[in-house]
C-alpha cells in the first residue's frame, strides 16, 4: 500500500543537508535530457568518417514507501529503528479518530510488555502493525560521450578504426525521510506515537506527519568516471557463401569518488537535547545524524576484448554462423558506493569481470515463414566481492583483494 498523503513532510537527510520534500502522492519521477550530434562524411574511394557526440543529463526523484513489512509493536528491532529505547510508556493513537489503539511499556533492562491492544486485524499478526520507510532517493547523472570512426571499404572487405571517449559524474543522496507505523487495514493512515517518561513527562515520538527517526541512515555518494576506448573491426567476404568478421577493443577506465555514511548522534538520548528543532518535547529529530569523514577512492582499470564470427550462406534463404567472444567489464558504480569503511577503501580493489561466449545460429528467410535459432553458452567469471571479517577483539576488517 502507498503511504497516505497525510505523511508528506519536509526533512533534512542529515545535519547540514539541504531541506527536502517527501510527498508519497508524487511517487517516482525520472527526467532525462539528451542532445546529440552525428556527422557522417564520404570522402570517396571507399573512405568515410563518422562522429557521434552525445550529452545526457539524467535525474530521478523517488518519494515512495519502502521496506513495508507487517511487524509487531513489541518487536525489538522495530523499536531500535523507531528510537523507542527509553524506559517508560509508549502510546499509539489513531490519527484519524484520536483513539488510543495500543500501549506498551519498556523497563530499564529493555524488556517490552504490551499494556493494551485494540489494533485492527490482529488475527493476521498479534500486536501487528505495518512499518514503512519514507524512501527518499535522488540520483543525478551527467555524461558526455563521443565516438569517432574511420572506415575503408574494398570490394570484398572493409576495415574500421575508431575511438570512444566518455566522462560521467554522479551524485546520490539516499535516506533520511524517517519511519512510520500504520494499522493493518486498507488505505491506512499513520499512527501517532507519544512517550511518557518515568517522571510523567509526555514527549512526541512521531512528527505531525506520523514519522520518526527523521534525518537518520542517510548516505551521500559522488563520483566521476572517465573511459577511453580504441577499437578495430574487419569483415571479409571470402566467397559468395563464406564470410568472416572480427574485432578487438582496448579500454581504459578511471573511477574516482567520495562516499559518506551517517555517524550516530551521541546526544540522541540526552534528555536535555532538543534535536534539530531545539525542542526537548519532540523526539523525532533528536537522533539526526551527521555525515562521516569523506572516504575517497581512485581506481584505474584497463583490459582487452575481442570477438570473431564466421557466416556461411547455403542460399539466399538459409544461413548459419558461429561466433566466439571474450571480453571484460569493469564494475559499475554500485560496486564503488559499497566502499564505505577505511578498511574497504584501503584493501578492496576492483577486478574486471571476464565474459566468454560461444554462439551458433541458423536463420531461414522464406516468403511466408521466417525462423532463427541461436543457442549459446556464456561464462561469467572473476566477479569481485567484498568480504568483512571479525577480529578476536570484536573489531572488523576487510582483507586485501587477491
Amino acid at each position: 500500500p502507498l503511504p497516505p498523503k497525510s505523511g508528506r513532510h519536509r526533512f533534512n537527510a542529515y545535519i547540514g543537508a539541504p531541506e527536502q520534500s517527501w510527498d508519497p502522492s508524487k511517487l517516482a519521477h525520472s527526467k532525462s535530457t539528451t542532445i546529440g550530434l552525428k556527422i557522417d562524411h564520404e570522402f570517396g574511394d571507399g573512405w568515410s568518417i563518422s562522429n557521434n557526440l552525445k550529452y545526457a543529463d539524467n535525474r530521478a526523484d523517488w518519494t515512495t514507501g519502502a521496506v513495508i513489512f507487517p511487524l509487531a509493536i513489541d518487536d525489538p528491532v522495530l523499536n531500535v529503528f523507531l528510537n523507542a529505547l527509553r524506559p517508560g510508556a509508549y502510546t499509539y493513537t489513531d490519527r484519524a479518530t484520536g483513539n488510543i489503539v495500543a500501549q506498551l511499556s519498556r523497563n530499564a533492562a529493555g524488556q517490552i510488555n504490551i499494556v493494551s491492544n485494540s489494533l485492527p486485524n490482529q488475527s493476521v499478526l498479534q500486536n501487528g502493525v505495518l512499518s514503512q520507510v519514507a524512501y527518499s532517493y535522488e540520483p543525478s547523472v551527467e555524461e558526455w560521450m563521443d565516438q569517432l570512426s574511420i572506415t575503408k571499404r574494398f570490394d570484398t572487405m572493409s576495415f574500421k578504426l575508431g575511438a570512444f571517449f566518455a566522462t560521467s559524474g554522479i551524485e546520490l543522496i539516499n535516506g533520511g525521510g524517517g519511519i512510520g507505523l500504520s494499522p493493518l487495514v486498507d488505505n491506512p493512515d499513520l499512527l501517532d506515537i507519544t512517550y511518557t517518561g518515568p517522571g510523567g513527562t509526555v514527549q512526541q515520538l512521531t512528527d505531525p506527519s506520523g514519522f520518526t527517526a527523521i534525518g537518520q541512515r542517510a548516505v551521500r555518494n559522488t563520483g566521476r568516471q572517465k573511459q577511453l576506448s580504441i577499437f578495430f573491426g574487419h569483415d571479409w567476404t571470402l566467397t559468395d557463401q563464406l564470410s568472416i568478421d572480427w574485432g578487438a577493443r582496448y579500454e581504459k577506465i578511471r573511477v574516482k569518488g567520495v562516499n559518506q555514511t551517517s555517524i550516530a548522534n551521541p546526544r540522541c538520548f540526552d534528555p536535555t537535547y532538543g534535536g534539530a528543532d531545539n525542542n526537548v518535547d519532540t523526539l523525532y529529530d533528536n537522533c539526526q545524524t551527521t555525515l562521516g569523514a569523506p572516504l575517497r577512492y581512485d581506481h584505474s582499470l584497463d583490459y582487452f576484448s575481442f570477438s570473431g564470427a564466421m557466416t556461411y550462406r547455403f542460399d539466399s534463404r538459409n544461413i548459419v554462423y558461429a561466433r566466439y567472444s571474450q571480453g571484460k567489464k569493469a564494475p559499475d558504480f554500485a560496486f564503488f558506493i559499497t566502499l564505505d569503511t577505511p578498511a574497504e577503501i584501503d584493501n578492496v580493489r576492483p577486478v574486471p569481470q571476464k565474459v566468454q561466449q560461444i554462439e551458433l545460429g541458423y536463420r531461414h528467410n522464406g516468403d511466408r515463414f521466417r525462423a532463427s535459432v541461436s543457442p549459446f553458452y556464456s561464462k561469467l567469471s572473476r566477479v569481485g566481492t567484498t568480504q568483512v571479517f571479525q577480529n578476536a577483539d570484536g573489531s572488523f576488517y576487510t582483507p586485501p583483494t587477491l
